[in-house]
């Protein structure tokens, strides 16, 4: 999977469906690609998860098939 940066994704689990946005993609010391993911209604709020994370569908849904 490639994640590009504005990629939109949602979480699967939570109680609130919020758009996660890519805001930046890096490659960790471990050589696992990641994105920092900025909410899309609170751009103060980021998380960091491995590419392999937001590819799994258990976890992360592109928003346009949210």
């Amino acid at each position: 999977m490639n994640a590009n940066v504005g990629d939109a994704f949602v979480k699967v689990a939570g109680r609130a469906s919020h758009t996660w946005v890519v805001d930046k993609t890096f490659v960790h010391v471990d050589g696992i690609a990641h994105v920092v993911l900025r909410r899309a209604d609170q751009h103060s709020e980021i998380i960091t998860v491995s590419v392999p994370a937001l590819a799994d569908p258990t976890l992360f849904q592109p928003a346009s098939a949210a």
